[in-house]
């Protein structure tokens, strides 16, 4: 996990973020998103899932950020997305084995062949006031064969809240 944060932002408490999950994949944005909040609210931090407030059920403009986080307090967005997703390959046979973007199929395959998930995702934490980035993130997760895209984000995600917390809050 790489990090950098904003020098001006280093005692910045953050009260109440929303996270959003920039995927097309609903069973994905869901999941992550939850995940997070639930780790972020451990911590002691307010916070909200974008898909429960701002649905993708319509095409959203900056205004209709800017007014919802200004009539429900939300100060910071962290804003999670899928950098690249591959699957690596090892053992007897030769086998060729797919990924969907947001999703890492993993598990034995025929002949003894292991496959095993790898995701990088960017987060980024953003002050909602002038859309100023505070701090950010790059999470590369390797999943073994029984991982599959519920394991892999609460892996990368319980590493992202930690650090975030122990940078911005301690």
């Amino acid at each position: 996990l790489e990090t950098v944060k904003d020098a001006k932002h280093t005692n910045t408490k953050f009260k109440k973020i929303m996270v959003a999950y920039n995927t097309s994949d609903l069973i994905d944005k869901k999941y992550t998103e939850y995940k997070f909040v639930k780790l972020l609210r451990k911590k002691g931090i307010e916070t909200v899932a974008m898909i429960d407030v701002m649905p993708p059920v319509k095409q959203y403009v900056a205004k209709d950020f800017d007014n919802y986080f200004r009539k429900n307090n939300i100060d910071a967005l962290l804003t999670v997305a899928m950098i690249s997703s591959y699957t690596d390959i090892s053992g007897g046979a030769s086998y060729t084995h797919g990924t969907k973007i947001g999703h890492s199929y993993s598990g034995y395959t025929y002949g003894g062949v292991k496959t095993e998930p790898r995701t990088k995702h960017n987060v980024t934490l953003s002050e909602t006031k002038k859309g100023q980035v505070v701090w950010v993130a790059t999470a590369f997760t390797e999943g073994d064969s029984e991982a599959g895209s519920e394991t892999m984000a609460d892996s990368f995600a319980a590493d992202v809240v930690n650090r975030m917390y122990k940078e911005l809050y301690k």
